[in-house]
């Protein structure tokens, strides 16, 4: 039995050895990635050491994770932020104005308005519909939790002293609060950083 057993190991080892291949940096089996995985792959890496090469527009944080770069962009021009790294307006943030309603939001992917141009996201159409009596300004960052999208809000508040908070909330948003490494989570997205997780306090 004992040697049945060891033939056996041997011969699944030997399998795996011939079916399994390294694609950056992790060992997978038929495309299916195998324990222990990389939190850090070597295509992340590679964004990490870039000197705002493929990824200039989001930047690392150390109480966020990740957020988005002041006076950022992206290659393909689709996305820009001012100085606050606010892809709401494109010129600088002037002091809040008497008789206008600043309006935040903070939010993930949806807020902030991935793969759309400015004129086609829901801040902008909010911005559109309430009229010049309101200033909106988006502070959605892709990849964002509730609890990254709230860190966040009590970062810009005290600065822009907005009148109103809109938390943007999608589904994914929650399961998202219980990562702490999206890269595991999430290996296909350009987000390598780790990032905070609420937890229950007393």
């Amino acid at each position: 039995a004992l040697y049945c057993a060891v033939v056996v190991l041997v011969l699944i080892e030997v399998a795996v050895r011939i079916l399994s291949d390294e694609s950056d940096g992790q060992v997978a089996v038929r495309g299916l990635k195998l324990v222990p995985l990389a939190p850090v792959s070597q295509a992340h890496r590679r964004i990490l050491e870039a000197d705002a090469g493929e990824l200039p527009y989001v930047i690392p944080d150390r109480e966020l994770g990740w957020t988005i770069r002041p006076n950022g962009h992206t290659g393909d021009g689709l996305f820009a932020s001012n100085e606050l790294g606010l892809r709401s307006a494109p010129a600088p943030i002037a002091a809040k104005l008497d008789g206008k309603t600043r309006v935040l939001l903070v939010g993930d992917s949806y807020t902030h308005g991935d793969e759309v141009r400015w004129s086609d996201t829901w801040a902008h159409r909010l911005s559109e519909e309430l009229g010049d009596e309101y200033e909106i300004l988006n502070g959605g960052v892709g990849g964002y939790g509730t609890d990254q999208a709230v860190l966040r809000a009590r970062r810009l508040s005290p600065r822009l002293k907005p009148d109103v908070v809109v938390l943007g909330i999608y589904i994914q948003d929650l399961l998202r609060n219980l990562t702490v490494f999206r890269s595991v989570k999430h290996p296909w997205t350009h987000y390598p950083w780790s990032k905070p997780r609420f937890v229950i306090d007393d």
